[in-house]
């Protein structure tokens, strides 16, 4: 089955000379056999005719089962009506892959500041082999429990066992953040 689209959201930004959009969307691989390794992911923008005008392509790698995100900002998005998160028609980033053992993301706390925000945790890994490069997405969410935005992050490496803190700095976060959520994807080689 194919990954899905499950929740989306952004907030354009056009003043004091930025335009971008800060955007965040939660992806599900519902298979339980299959993986999405290294699949193009496309985040279009789109006007108020439904008119594609800029967007970005993101890689993402989704385990069997698993529950994730892709965050960030795209520059000239900020007049966007509308935004499109569209993965790929054809199955040829899917492996079989038996999942064995996840990442927990536990402790997730953010703070503004002048500079930002940032947000701390911990990750807690039960996965079978140390994975290097684990990418991390912040999603945003407003008091009504919307999404407006999020940022990319990651940590370096993360042992078969082990734990480790994270942090994600974000230096234009949207206005009326109320909770950040964490998610995570692999950077490197499916686990053994």
């Amino acid at each position: 089955m194919p990954i899905t689209v499950d929740q989306t959201g952004f907030t354009g930004v056009v003043a004091e000379g930025q335009d971008y959009a800060t955007f965040a969307a939660i992806l599900n691989n519902s298979n339980t056999e299959w993986a999405a390794y290294r699949m193009l992911v496309l985040v279009n923008f789109l006007d108020s005719g439904e008119n594609y005008f800029t967007g970005t392509e993101l890689q993402v790698t989704v385990l069997p089962g698993q529950l994730t995100a892709i965050a960030g900002q795209v520059f000239g998005a900020g007049t966007a009506f509308e935004m499109e998160i569209v993965p790929p028609e054809d199955t040829t980033s899917y492996l079989p892959f038996a999942s064995s053992g996840t990442i927990e993301v536990s402790d997730v706390e953010s703070t503004s500041s002048d500079a930002g925000m940032l947000t701390t945790g911990t990750l807690a890994s039960t996965l079978t082999s140390d994975q290097t490069f684990l990418q991390l997405f912040a999603v945003y969410r407003d008091a009504e429990g919307d999404i407006v935005g999020g940022a990319p992050g990651a940590v370096e490496a993360i042992p078969s066992g082990g734990s480790v803190g994270f942090e994600i700095s974000d230096t234009q976060p949207p206005p009326g953040v109320t909770s950040t959520e964490v998610y995570w994807q692999l950077g490197g080689q499916l686990p053994r």
